[in-house]
């Protein structure tokens, strides 16, 4: 029997649109290349010029019934590739039966439970093919064959995937690595905290920044090559004078444009400095507490998943930046610019009435005539206009500093407290991998510790102290971390992740994304905040 064979179809350019002309044969070629123009513009659009992230909605929420459960409501995202998501139910995820699925996974990750399953919840752009309808068949064709689908169907696929690739298995298991990489999302981060650091003022002890500087340390952000020899002074001045700040933002974000982001930009073709293709939109990180059944070996989860949006990238649309703006102005960095001195109205003397004036008579050869008084009107005083105070600028939260934070009283009228509750400094040590044990390089308060978290990445610590206790939903006890990391580079940052049972869970991240290393020291303060709500 002869087979037949369709035509391939060839590979078609976004960038080039149908060009009607009468008399002109259309076929299916001509009709998916209209589409392909109008559908990749369109997400060209969204990806470029805003971004990606979650748009609104697709909240995650633990659920705990029979068995526990991750629920999702409906929402809208776009994801790396510009494509628009939309779930339009809400979702719900049997954590047991993902378990049960993936029992060899989970195996060679945990071997000896119980303990904790970091999971990464993500969503996914699918299409599905529907609305078949009968063609035009072939000789010797079945009437499967006969028949096509009609429509293309926007869906969606949420997936829960391991943080970390487990070991090799055969076959590979399906959720391994699935989780995204967010290169760009992380980039735009840090390029915020450097726009942060900057201070516009006009202090003549001020170490001011040049425009060389800054470009140097905005293209440190992205794919960095090999070491400079000799090896180059760090960069520690970020002051900018008021009469520069337009001229040094402007080199900032000209350098972010032109040679930053184009190293993270998403591509179908993966070049030097750029992730691989992704589509994939982070919701939520999960942690589990699994433990295993001795007889069934079965996993099951024990106690209420715990949620941390802190890594997903969202979207705010138009309207909301211009109230924001209105209201607040359009700041970057910090600013220590004396405010202009207050407005006084000036003093507008009272209108004075005019003062009667002498006629004089002349001797004339006439008759004398009676004196007729001449009437002087009596002018109007008009008042001084009121003035209307100008109102006071806005203070803005953000600008409070360390110091008056610091000097804030311990408790409030309210009863709230706010108070220090551990301290100290830490140091890597030198191992096989590169980074070793995390240990006390200075005083430390109140008996605090760090120690690396078991299976996760060398950035994440965990931090303990005499008086910790988890903060469970609904009490009015918070924990505050800051720091910073003060050798092996140039800047970076202490973030907080999530309570544990045992103590906080950090990252430290130098400003080049670099993770802990041997040699690098940091320091740490832990302040409590209780009161009512």
């Amino acid at each position: 029997m002869t087979e037949f064979a369709t035509k391939p179809v060839m590979l078609k350019d976004p960038s080039l649109r149908v060009n009607y002309t009468f008399g002109q044969v259309l076929g299916v070629d001509e009709f998916l290349q209209e589409q392909l123009h109008h559908v990749e513009h369109g997400r060209l659009h969204h990806r470029l010029l805003h971004g990606y992230g979650t748009v609104w909605g697709l909240k995650v929420e633990p659920k705990s019934n029979a068995t526990p459960r991750l629920h999702v409501t409906p929402g809208v995202a776009i994801n790396p590739l510009g494509q628009e998501i939309r779930v339009v139910s809400d979702m719900c995820a049997d954590l047991n039966s993902w378990l049960a699925a993936h029992q060899s996974e989970v195996e060679s990750l945990m071997t000896s439970p119980p303990g904790t399953l970091r999971l990464s919840l993500v969503l996914y752009y699918r299409e599905c093919k529907t609305h078949p309808v009968p063609i035009r068949g072939e000789p010797c064709q079945s009437s499967e064959a006969a028949v096509a689908p009609s429509r293309i169907s926007s869906g969606f696929e949420l997936k829960l995937c391991l943080d970390e690739p487990s070991p090799a298995l055969s076959p590979p298991a399906e959720p391994s690595g699935c989780a995204p990489c967010q290169a760009e999302e992380d980039l735009v981060r840090a390029f915020g905290d450097l726009l942060q650091e900057l201070e516009i003022t006009d202090s003549a002890s001020a170490l001011f920044i040049t425009e060389q500087e800054l470009r140097t340390l905005v293209l440190a952000l992205g794919c960095t090559d090999e070491p400079a020899s000799p090896p180059v002074a760090p960069i520690t001045a970020r002051a900018i004078h008021p009469d520069e700040a337009h001229a040094m933002f402007d080199v900032a974000f000209r350098t972010w444009v032109t040679d930053v982001r184009p190293r993270v930009i998403v591509r179908d073709a993966p070049g030097p400095c750029e992730p691989m293709r992704d589509d994939a939109v982070l919701l939520a990180h999960i942690e589990l507490d699994v433990v295993q059944d001795p007889e069934t070996s079965a996993f099951a989860v024990s106690g209420s998943p715990r949620i941390d949006e802190t890594d997903r990238p969202y979207l705010l649309h138009s309207r909301l930046l211009q109230e924001w703006l209105g209201r607040t102005g359009c700041w970057i960095g910090r600013s220590t610019v004396p405010a202009p001195p207050p407005f006084e109205p000036p003093v507008i003397p009272p209108f004075l009435p005019t003062p009667e004036l002498p006629i004089p008579t002349p001797a004339l050869p006439i008759p004398a005539r009676p004196e007729l008084p001449i009437p002087t009107p009596a002018l109007p005083i008009p008042a001084p206009p009121v003035l209307q105070p100008q109102p006071a600028l806005p203070v803005h939260r953000a600008a409070l500093t360390r110091e008056a934070a610091e000097t804030a009283p311990a408790a409030a009228r309210d009863g709230s407290t706010y108070a220090v509750v551990a301290a100290g400094r830490f140091s890597v040590s030198s191992g096989p991998a590169g980074a070793g044990a995390v240990v006390a390089d200075g005083p430390t308060f109140n008996g605090l510790a760090a120690s690396q978290v078991a299976g996760r990445a060398r950035s994440e610590l965990l931090l303990t102290f005499d008086g910790y206790s988890a903060p469970a939903q609904g009490d009015d006890v918070a924990y505050l971390v800051s720091g910073q990391l003060e050798a092996g580079t140039t800047a970076g940052s202490v973030c907080f992740n999530a309570y544990a049972a045992t103590g906080i869970r950090i990252s430290v991240r130098a400003a080049d994304s670099a993770r802990l290393r041997a040699g690098y020291a940091f320091s740490v303060e832990v302040r409590r905040i209780t009161g009512p709500r």
